[in-house]
């Protein structure tokens, strides 16, 4: 380790040399001749690189920048500084890298404070560091201190060093509340306790009213020994005044009413303030007394920025404004002309012009259309109040929510209605918002009985009936030529395999031609057979076959033209000459 300041090795020093210093901060070890020399030198002092300019006669760390106190370099003492550093003895025996700068003794120092996670308020610890004179922070306190829950109900043990936020127990926190009046009822908790939400019957100050109010929204007060909340309310409060003769007009309020307003010692003037009750000869005595007028114009400026211009009146006469003041219409496109007493006795009047809004609403599809539109031509704060009422995607429930641009939100109704599949392997949970397919499949298969034809399932659990049965069975075709395979559910009994039926004809030596078909003698019988006769010629010493159509009459004509006359063979020869050139 070296020192930061001469960046010189911070060895086992001499006597001569001086010792050590470690800041009470950052706890950086220093010469103790380096560090007193940044403390003086005239760069820390000028340039306030060294020195705090808060209070002068400290000095900063160089390593951290804290203000350290000038007085800590006066005494060179060990790390506890309890023994100046001449009289240190160095202890082998003590396994630190500054043992040599260690007295051996308890270090008894002052631990730091515990900050509590939750108030962020800070304790001190009442145990004083128990190890050797050491350097650096006292290690955290480890022994045992008691310590309550937020309520205060619950006592537990932890560690005194510990930065564990406090516990909360399981029992009623039972705080007083703000209002004074009830306890919390909430569970132990961190913090201060919510504001009260018991309604009580509360009275106004001008006793005209009762309502009920919110505890603590109003003043406690004690009356005949029961107390009463009270408000305010907007009435008048109508208290008969100190003098006897008036009452407050002011509006309903706590505490006493102010005194009357036409007490000799309060109206020293005429009601116009222009001549003085002395210069008019009048004494008052009691407020009852008149209070004279002068002949002077009133002048006292009005709401509305006019001045009055009736003459001097009395105080309780209101003063009037006959001009006209020229307001512009909400929207501001035209101006009107409103007299003076109707804007005095309504200080919100509202001026309309019949211009319609053409803006579009932040739906982007509607105008607004509004007589006379405060908002102007800002689309984004013309909210439309037309419901959406588009087709939701769930399909059954339409947006309620006012018109708006882009997609419209999820549902918000759900099923609370469990689902399952036939078999009960799967469900679905409650609640199962709008939209989901109530039909719940699962991979084990169809635990349903076999149908009629006896063929055991071979399709996955489902909901309702089974689907048709696709076990495969083999057919033969109507001849008996082949077989195929067809699903169960068609029921099919034969089938026609488009092959030749081969079946012999009655009436001739063929065999049937036509497609695969059922058996059907007339068919076999009647028909006549189209085929070649293919019966050989009696006369033909070539063995040519009869080629004409077979009759199905028992006789061919290759063979005999008619009973009893000799057939002739028809088919051309090819026929050469003896020399063989023809």
């Amino acid at each position: 380790m070296e020192c930061l300041i001469c960046l010189g090795e911070l060895a086992q020093p001499n006597s001569s040399k001086g010792g050590f210093h470690a800041c009470s901060t950052c706890f950086k070890v220093f010469h103790m001749p380096c560090i007193r020399e940044w403390a003086s030198s005239a760069v820390a002092h000028k340039t306030g690189a060294g020195v705090d300019s808060a209070n002068p006669n400290s000095f900063r760390c160089p390593g951290c920048q804290c203000p350290q106190a000038v007085q800590s370099l006066d005494n060179e003492r060990c790390f506890c500084g309890k023994q100046p550093f001449e009289a240190v003895q160095f202890n082998p025996s003590i396994d630190s890298a500054f043992a040599f700068n260690s007295c051996g003794n308890t270090c008894g120092r002052v631990r730091n404070k515990v900050q509590d996670s939750v108030s962020d308020s800070f304790e001190q610890c009442p145990h004083p560091c128990t190890a050797v004179c050491h350097m650096g922070p006292c290690e955290q306190c480890a022994r045992f201190a008691s310590k309550t829950c937020h309520c205060g109900k619950m006592i537990y043990q932890t560690r005194c060093g510990s930065y564990a936020p406090r516990k909360t127990c399981d029992s009623v926190c039972g705080k007083l509340r703000s209002c004074g009046a009830h306890s919390c009822d909430k569970q132990c908790h961190a913090g201060d306790c919510s504001p009260c939400t018991v309604a009580v019957q509360s009275t106004c100050f001008c006793r005209c009213t009762q309502e009920d109010k919110l505890c603590g929204s109003g003043i406690w007060s004690n009356e005949n020994g029961e107390m009463i909340q009270k408000f305010a309310c907007i009435s008048t409060c109508n208290k008969q005044l100190s003098c006897g003769n008036h009452f407050c007009t002011e509006t309903c309020h706590p505490g006493e009413c102010a005194p009357c307003k036409q007490l000799p010692s309060a109206v020293k003037t005429c009601p116009c303030g222009s001549q003085s009750l002395s210069s008019m000869g009048v004494v008052r005595y009691v407020c009852t007394d008149p209070i004279p007028t002068c002949n002077s114009v009133c002048d006292k400026l009005l709401v509305c920025g006019h001045h009055c211009l009736n003459a001097c009146h009395a105080l309780d006469e209101a003063c009037r404004c006959v001009g006209k003041k020229i307001l512009s219409c909400d929207c501001g496109k035209s101006n009107s002309d409103i007299l003076c007493l109707e804007f005095v006795q309504n200080t919100k009047v509202h001026v309309k012009c019949n211009s319609l809004c053409k803006t579009l609403r932040n739906c982007g599809k509607h105008q607004c259309a509004t007589r006379c539109c405060v908002l102007k031509g800002d689309s984004s704060s013309h909210e439309c109040p037309l419901p959406c009422n588009k087709l939701l995607q769930c399909g059954n429930h339409r947006c309620s929510a006012p018109c708006h641009s882009g997609y419209c939100g999820r549902c918000l109704e759900a099923s609370f209605d469990e689902i399952s599949c036939n078999c009960g392997d799967m469900r679905l949970i409650p609640p199962i918002p709008c939209g989901t397919s109530l039909s719940v499949t699962c991979a084990k298969r169809c635990a349903l009985p076999p149908g009629p034809c006896g063929h055991a399932n071979d399709h996955p659990c489902h909901s309702g009936p089974c689907p048709p049965c696709t076990y495969p069975v083999e057919i033969l075709c109507i001849r008996g030529h082949q077989s195929r395979s067809f699903p169960c559910s068609q029921e099919v009994q034969t089938f026609s395999c488009n092959l030749p039926c081969g079946q012999k004809l009655q009436n001739c030596q063929h065999c049937c031609q036509m497609p695969c078909h059922e058996h059907d003698g007339f068919v076999h019988e009647q028909s006549p057979c189209n085929q070649p006769c293919s019966r050989p010629i009696t006369a033909c010493t070539h063995g040519h076959k009869c080629k004409s159509v077979c009759r199905h009459n028992g006789w061919c004509s290759g063979v005999a033209k008619e009973p009893g006359v000799a057939s002739q063979c028809l088919m051309l020869l090819s026929v050469t000459c003896d020399c063989g050139a023809l």
